[in-house]
């Protein structure tokens, strides 16, 4: 009895030291060529990224208000022309040959081609500049499996049916308050939900 008792008393001093992260599930629905979601993207999910990294599951959909034709045997339409169709198409396939990388370095991505516009063009630098084969990034683009992506980019837009892009859903639920102020400051939105790690009380103790 002695044994199991000491068996116990250990794992609990060990399960109190132990620093459980509660991570928030962010979800970026954005656009290729918007200029809003370049704002966003350069000036609050980037930053924000390299503080919380370690509390922020991130998935990024870069789709808006396109819609796909004929099921996407006839391409897409988007807001911003064909262009913005392109990025979207070339960044989801970017995005998903980057399912191993760190949301670090999903986001210098992102960034790299929000403020180039490379991939509306056409232009491979960012995904050279990120290290990402860009070989079965051309085969997803030019052979068909960069139409299913999008599908399902299409797919998960509509559930949340945006009237805003970019729209930014925290935990699964998209809240028109929550959207306001993440738009504007992401940080502080993500550490609302968080409050008591590190980055977030250096966050509050500075504004």
């Amino acid at each position: 009895m002695k044994f199991f008792v000491n068996i116990y008393v250990i794992l609990a001093v060990f399960c109190v030291g132990v620093d459980v992260k509660r991570k928030v599930q962010l979800s970026v629905f954005y656009e290729s060529a918007c200029s809003d979601s370049k704002n966003f993207i350069l000036k609050q999910l980037h930053p924000t990224i390299h503080k919380l990294e370690d509390y922020i599951d991130l998935q990024l959909i870069p789709f808006g208000k396109a819609s796909s034709i004929n099921n996407g045997g006839d391409g897409f339409e988007c807001q911003h022309g064909p262009p913005e169709c392109f990025g979207n198409l070339i960044q989801d396939c970017t995005l998903n040959e980057m399912k191993s990388y760190s949301d670090v370095h999903k986001v210098e991505y992102l960034a790299c081609e929000m403020e180039t516009m490379a991939s509306t063009r056409g232009d491979i630098q960012c995904i050279v500049k990120s290290n990402v084969p860009h070989d079965p990034v051309r085969e997803c683009v030019y052979l068909g499996p960069g139409t299913l992506l999008q599908l399902d980019s299409e797919r998960l837009t509509k559930l949340v049916n945006p009237k805003f892009i970019p729209t930014i859903v925290l935990d699964g639920v998209f809240d028109q308050a929550t959207q306001n102020k993440a738009f504007n400051d992401l940080m502080g939105t993500i550490c609302d939900r968080l409050r008591n790690v590190k980055p977030c009380k250096e966050y509050f103790r500075n504004k």
